[in-house]
């Protein structure tokens, strides 16, 4: 059991949302990695078959969109699941993923993910339960930021 991933994944405070025993096997699978400030984890479209938890620092998600370039789409910091659509079988990253501060991740592949929880259905159980609170909570900030924009159209 490597000790900076278990350090990293106290940080994050998982054991709220996984047992014990899928926090071990997350722990098994899991490793510590870093990137720098404007560095990418991932681009649109790019197959991709990470999935990461940010430990500390912020990233940046955005997308191309047609006749008005990269737009951010979203800030996530500590705490927030990225790149879930590996997990999913997509592979390919629907935004880009930069760090807008120094960052710490903890990396999982989806092939471990995907071993993990055919081994062990509890395991499989409790990451999407994690995976769907990241989803529901990425759902009400699409939300909230076209209610701003749909806001800021009728003002005009």
């Amino acid at each position: 059991m490597s000790i900076e991933v278990q350090a990293a994944v106290e940080q994050l405070d998982l054991h709220r949302h996984l047992s014990q025993r899928t926090l071990e096997q997350l722990i098994s699978v899991a490793r510590v990695v870093e990137w720098p400030a404007a560095t990418f984890l991932f681009r649109e479209g790019q197959q991709h078959d990470g999935v990461y938890l940010l430990v500390s620092g912020k990233l940046e998600l955005a997308m191309t969109i047609p006749g008005r370039g990269r737009q951010r789409i979203l800030t996530v910091g500590p705490g927030e699941l990225v790149a879930w659509s590996s997990v999913l079988g997509e592979g390919r990253m629907t935004c880009d993923a930069q760090c807008m501060t120094n960052a710490r991740l903890l990396r999982l592949t989806s092939g471990e993910l995907s071993a993990l929880a055919a081994a062990d259905p509890l395991f499989g159980y409790e990451f999407i339960k994690l995976m769907a609170a990241g989803l529901a909570k990425r759902l009400t900030a699409t939300r909230l930021q076209m209610l701003d924009l749909f806001s800021a159209g009728e003002s005009r």
